[in-house]
């Protein structure tokens, strides 16, 4: 079968500074894998939760955030957010219609305006709130292509 999907998981990375200086913390991924049909994607991700986290070559801890699936053409086909604590995903419904696309990208735009003007946040966990809001506004935004057939997948 071919495979016409691309799971990313993505998250928080600890890298060795060199001469033992420490950590360096960044945003990284680690691919899950392909696979061919919609519904094999829950599972394939699932597993991979069930597993310990997958570490990225040369990183020391992989934090997963979140989880996307691609098509091919590279086109969200969904996303979810991954929660650590119960090893589970919580998929993000998709855009129901173009007009409920429209209102998430305004939102969209909104946090990115007020976020051009926090220079440092406050904490460290504004920053972390104030970034999940905006991965759960794009996950929300699944191409038009696959809007129908994952919102079916979701509900079942």
């Amino acid at each position: 079968m071919e495979s016409i999907f691309t799971l990313t998981l993505h998250g928080r990375m600890a890298l060795a500074e060199p001469a033992d200086r420490g950590l360096h913390r960044c945003e990284g991924h680690v691919d899950l894998g392909h696979c061919g049909q919609l519904d094999e994607i829950f599972l394939q991700a699932e597993q991979a939760l069930g597993r310990a986290y997958p570490e990225s070559e040369g990183a020391i801890a992989f934090s997963p955030e979140r989880v996307t699936v691609r098509d091919q053409s590279g086109h969200l086909v969904l996303a979810g957010k991954v929660d650590p604590s119960h090893r589970r995903i919580d998929w993000i419904p998709p855009c129901l219609s173009d007009e409920e696309e429209e209102k998430v990208l305004a939102q969209l735009n909104l946090l990115l305006s007020q976020s051009a003007f926090q220079p440092a946040w406050d904490s460290v966990t504004t920053e972390t709130l104030h970034a999940l809001d905006l991965n759960v506004l794009k996950g929300k935004l699944v191409h038009k292509r696959w809007r129908t057939h994952v919102r079916a997948l979701l509900e079942t």
